[in-house]
């Protein structure tokens, strides 16, 4: 059995002269303090902040080094405050990834699936039609049998599987906990579901899972799902004020008491919104990890 997946923390780097960082967070403070909230004064110099705190990454040029120097950063810019508008992670995003230099998830330029890609599951009626219902948006979709749920995900860890399919029960968003647990185990991440209708007349759910983030190219206007797991005091709240400013909308929780009370969260929201939600996660949850990305 593979042990489940642990990531090194990178050490923090400073990027970004203090003094900058200091005249920043003064700008702020002043200003919300007169609730300003959403003034063109405010959003003038929570853009000039984010470019601040994502300074330096065009010359660093490693993914987790830079997202330990933002946070690093944005860590010194929330000094002493009762916490920076979340619309910096506005700023920060289009920053980040519009500007193509960084990404604190760069699996997350839009890309798709090897074609052809292989799914991997279990022979069943209800997984056959799983399948066919993917390859109507994954057309060069081909699959192979596997002979239990472990050696299906150790098919996609080795590289034998492009995806595997896992059953996710009753539940449109959520999952099995054994499928949890295989998914946590073998690194995976959903790239999308699907409902099959039982005999009962409910739907049963099922998850194609691979060990990266795919986005559909033909599919960027349309609304996705994200989902993450987090840790850190007053995260979940923050997230919620980002999603009144960007459109996005909470559509499932769960807390995981073996994991130390994480927090697991699905939003709905456009491409924008999530890029948004990636910088706020990276930047102000103690850790965090995309689950999933969904074309809805």
């Amino acid at each position: 059995m593979k042990e489940q997946c642990r990531k090194t923390p990178v050490k923090a780097i400073m990027i970004t002269d203090k003094s900058d960082i200091d005249i920043c967070r003064g700008n702020i403070v002043r200003l919300t303090s007169v609730r300003a909230e959403r003034s063109e004064a405010l959003e003038y110099h929570l853009r000039t902040a984010a470019k601040i705190i994502c300074s330096g990454t065009k010359t660093i040029g490693d993914p987790e080094r830079d997202t330990a120097g933002i946070r690093s950063n944005f860590a010194l810019l929330s000094e002493g405050t009762a916490g920076i508008p979340v619309g910096i992670h506005i700023y920060a995003a289009e920053i980040l990834f519009d500007g193509g230099i960084y990404s604190v998830a760069e699996k997350l330029y839009p890309r798709s699936l090897p074609d052809p890609a292989t799914a991997v599951y279990l022979k069943n009626t209800a997984a056959d039609k799983a399948f066919d219902e993917f390859s109507k948006n994954i057309p060069e979709l081909t699959f192979s049998y596997a002979g239990g749920f472990s050696e299906a995900c150790e098919d996609v860890y080795d590289s034998r599987a492009d995806a595997v399919i896992l059953p996710c029960g009753g539940d449109p968003h959520g999952m099995s906990e054994r499928t949890r647990s295989l998914v946590n185990t073998y690194g995976l991440k959903i790239i999308r579901r699907c409902a099959v209708p039982a005999a009962d007349g409910e739907n049963l759910y099922f998850a194609l899972c691979a060990s990266d983030v795919y986005l559909d190219k033909n599919r960027l206007d349309r609304e996705l799902e994200l989902s993450v797991s987090f840790g850190g005091e007053g995260v979940l709240r923050r997230s919620l004020e980002l999603c009144g400013l960007i459109g996005a909308e909470l559509i499932c929780i769960r807390s995981d008491s073996r994991s130390g009370g994480d927090i697991s969260a699905s939003f709905r929201c456009r491409p924008g919104g999530v890029s948004a939600l990636i910088c706020f996660f990276a930047v102000e949850a103690d850790h965090f990890d995309i689950n999933g990305l969904i074309n809805i």
